[in-house]
């Protein structure tokens, strides 16, 4: 019997919420027995040491074959009852005996509940090549990279995919639905080591009508279709109905004007939450700046100096209703120094001007500076008609509708009127959970978490540059230091091959490594050449060799025995040049300045002989001072060709680099200009 006629019915068991991201279930340890028993022959066991024959090892015979379990296991799985049918993969063989666990949203699928018998049989199904995905939610248009999200969670979660699922998409932490609509080359696939190419198909578009003809555009997608383009300055109404969201778009803003943004909204009815974000849809658990509180007119400032505001020219307004319907109208405008939300010094203006000052004293009940002629009619007075709350010493008057609905939070230090109560608890004061299993103590708490230290904050890896979740922080001390999200700690943890010492390099050290590179090459030595200028060869340390000249350039002047004063070297070196000057040297390539064949103007002997004046008188205070000589003395074809070359690539590399490092460049790479400069810059040391 073939392995792929294998079939059990069992019995669904409780929801596991680890098996919901995917298509993976639960088969209990027997199934794996009775596959490794169709497959294969039992362990012998060992023979007996003693025994002197070879144990017996029990082979098929040569025509028949051991049948082999496909990879990976997937399995059809049947609702006897309704006979609907789907597919999917094994996690693990650890259920109890007759029982599978299944993912809640495969028993949806499949009209099952748990006690229910399915009927699962071993499929082989064919790798897929082509899939098409109908977008269910309107907000999947955030998605930046469908084929990073898309390798990345079918690839972690999923073994199969049959027409008509329903795929919920975990990205960063929100999640997104889409209907597989169309497989090739069946209506089942495989989806584990293949290349499946994917087209994503926009919301239907009855679903989007529907949207559209919906009070505030809610529709069937939760109002992610009516956000209205607005621009600083302009001011727009709306409304909004209760528990839903109306979003706005500001555009074009001009980092230059103003000290930020001022977004205000006056509430008209019912209660609202400003809700404002870089990203958009912005929402009470996902926001960067807002306004929680119960008051007809919501304010906020977005500095100048806020890094999330500094990079950006649009900004997303959400407009949320705790109470609804909800009228409000909105405005937006560049900040100046007097907006009340804008920081500044505080003015004398706000301080009360007759504090502490002669002739006033302070009421015991209000706290306001009255003059003292007149303090105890005052204070009368002000006892029996104001009233002075304990704990924030605000005044009232007695017996007023204020006094009687004056409020202060149990928990924290926030006061107001009774009708803030429900809000401030709400958004406050109740425990929220983030996707990331963390839970927080309020809203404002739930959005910091989610924008800084939320596991599933996408980030833009600068390794591999995919949107990924940053996931959890890194633990070496390391990648704490630079900054590394746990996913571009281990996407950075790649190596590759230094082209500089060949050395393997994680990505994540390659910029350490080459300031590394880099300090080595500061350090190295300038090569020093001879001190005839129109040379490139090296300074020899030849003996008595003080004109600090190459071996061939040194060899006419080599003096014998002693040399007092130089005056036999410098006399040998004021002929050389004398002759330079009056006859030349007679070759067509010579690019020597003291040269009459280079300049073509051979000078009279009187005349060589005032030129040679000054350069002897150099000369001489150079060996005085030990400091290296300046000589022009013609050289050969070659030489003359290689110093030109190096003169053309100092140049070309903007005097960065002294010559010295232009001749061995050219040297190292004969006399290739291009590959000598790429050379220099690598490994000479800059000026």
């Amino acid at each position: 019997m073939s392995i792929l006629s294998w079939s059990k019915s069992l019995r669904v068991g409780p929801l596991r919420s680890a098996l919901d991201a995917g298509d993976k279930i639960l088969l209990p340890p027997s199934v794996l027995e009775e596959f490794m028993a169709a497959t294969g022959t039992p362990a012998q066991p060992y023979p007996d040491p003693f025994e002197s024959y070879m144990p017996r090892i029990a082979t098929p015979p040569p025509h028949q074959s051991r049948p082999t379990l496909p990879s990976p296991l997937t399995f059809q799985i049947l609702n006897p009852k309704t006979r609907f049918i789907n597919h999917g993969g094994v996690k693990e063989f650890s259920s109890d005996e007759g029982i599978c666990h299944l993912p809640a949203w495969m028993l949806n699928s499949l009209d099952l509940k748990e006690g229910d018998t399915i009927t699962l049989r071993l499929k082989e199904l064919p790798k897929g090549t082509w899939a098409r995905f109908r977008s269910m939610s309107a907000n999947s248009r955030d998605i930046l990279d469908f084929r990073a999200v898309f390798e990345s969670h079918l690839r972690a979660n999923y073994n199969t995919l049959t027409k008509g699922d329903i795929l919920s998409v975990r990205h960063g932490n929100k999640r997104y639905e889409f209907l597989v609509e169309e497989l090739k080359p069946a209506d089942a696939v495989c989806v584990t080591d293949t290349d499946l190419e994917v087209d994503i198909e926009p919301l239907a578009e009855e679903a989007v009508a529907a949207a559209s003809m919906a009070p505030n555009g809610r529709g069937v997608v939760g109002g992610l279709l009516d956000k209205q383009v607005v621009v600083v300055g302009e001011v727009a109404a709306g409304n909004v109905e209760e528990g839903e969201y109306r979003y706005f778009r500001l555009k074009d803003i001009d980092h230059g004007q103003g000290q930020g943004l001022r977004i205000k909204i006056a509430v008209e009815s019912g209660d609202i939450d400003l809700l404002i974000s870089s990203d958009p849809h912005p929402t009470l658990t996902s926001h960067i700046w807002s306004s929680l509180t119960t008051t007809p007119t919501h304010q906020v400032h977005v500095p100048p100096t806020d890094t999330s505001f500094a990079t950006i020219t649009d900004l997303h307004i959400g407009v949320h209703a705790f109470k609804g319907p909800a009228a409000f109208t909105l405005s937006t405008s560049y900040a100046s120094v007097s907006d009340p939300n804008v920081p500044h010094t505080l003015s004398s203006s706000s301080v009360d001007p007759n504090a502490n000052q002669p002739g006033y004293s302070r009421c015991a009940n209000c706290g306001s500076w009255v003059p003292e002629r007149t303090i105890a009619l005052h204070e009368g007075f002000c006892a029996r008609n104001n009233i002075k709350c304990e704990k924030c010493e605000k005044v009232m008057k007695k017996g007023s509708e204020e006094a009687e609905r004056h409020w202060h939070c149990d928990i924290c230090d926030k006061s107001g009127d009774i009708s803030e109560k429900d809000k401030h608890i709400d958004h406050f004061h109740m425990p929220r959970d983030c996707s990331c299993g963390t839970l927080t103590e309020s809203y404002p708490v739930l959005a910091l978490h989610r924008r800084t230290t939320c596991p599933d904050r996408l980030i833009m890896c600068r390794y591999c540059h995919n949107l990924l979740p940053q996931g959890d922080p890194p633990t070496n001390a390391h990648d704490i230091l630079a900054g590394l999200h746990a996913h571009e700690s281990y996407c950075g943890s790649r190596t590759i091959v230094c082209h500089k010492c060949g050395q393997p390099i994680p990505i994540k050290d390659v910029a350490m490594h080459a300031r590394v590179h880099d300090a080595e090459r500061q350090r190295r030595t300038t090569p020093p050449l001879c001190s005839n200028m129109v040379c490139v060869r090296q300074a020899a340390a030849a003996p008595h060799n003080v004109l600090r000249l190459c071996q061939t350039c040194f060899g006419p002047f080599w003096v014998p025995g002693e040399d007092q004063g130089h005056m036999k070297l410098l006399q040998t070196v004021a002929r050389r040049i004398h002759l330079q000057l009056t006859t030349g040297c007679g070759n067509k390539w010579c690019r020597n300045k003291n040269c009459a064949t280079s300049t073509g103007t051979p000078q009279e002997a009187n005349m060589a002989a005032s030129t040679l004046i000054p350069l002897i008188t150099s000369l001489r205070q150079a060996l005085a001072s030990g400091s290296r000589p300046e000589l022009y003395l013609c050289v050969d074809e070659a030489t003359t060709r290689r110093r030109f070359l190096a003169e053309v690539l100092e140049q070309d590399l903007a005097g960065k680099y002294a010559i010295e490092w232009c001749v061995k460049g050219l040297e190292a790479e004969r006399e290739d200009l291009d590959r000598a400069k790429t050379w220099v810059e690598g490994n000479a040391p800059r000026k």
